[in-house]
């Protein structure tokens, strides 16, 4: 009797939502066209702000200069571990990859962005794959 209500409602859903895969596919590929454009329209249009972009670039390089991933530096000889090292880790690689610029040195953080938006899409459109019974 549940799942019987359960289907009637995601057919009513669909029947209202146009719910086909082409029209899912639209949806997320114009939540990718937006994510991108959201997320790398400003790049490089100023310099690195201060206090936490240019903290964790400036870890980022001195692990590349350095070699020491292990142990994230500020100041030398001194450790760092306010944070988390993945985003210095993430901020290196790409700084490795694509050299010493602000690009680069945000690339990860944008990349993450749209990472986050599809997880966010993810969760309120597939949310009845989550929760069984759910009416939308």
């Amino acid at each position: 009797m549940v799942t019987e209500l359960h289907m009637r409602r995601q057919e009513a859903f669909q029947q209202q939502t146009g719910g086909d895969a082409r029209s899912k596919r639209a949806q997320l590929i114009s939540l990718l066209v937006l994510l991108i454009m959201l997320a790398f329209a400003f790049q490089g249009s100023r310099g690195l702000w201060g206090t936490d972009e240019g903290r964790d670039t400036e870890v980022a390089l001195r692990m590349l200069d350095s070699g020491d991933y292990l142990f994230p530096s500020l100041i030398d000889e001194e450790p760092h571990f306010s944070k988390p090292p993945l985003t210095c880790w993430a901020i290196a690689g790409s700084i490795s990859l694509f050299g010493r610029n602000e690009w680069a040195a945000r690339l990860p953080n944008a990349l993450a962005f749209i990472v986050t938006g599809f997880l966010i899409y993810g969760l309120g459109y597939g949310s009845s794959l989550l929760v069984p019974g759910c009416p939308y």
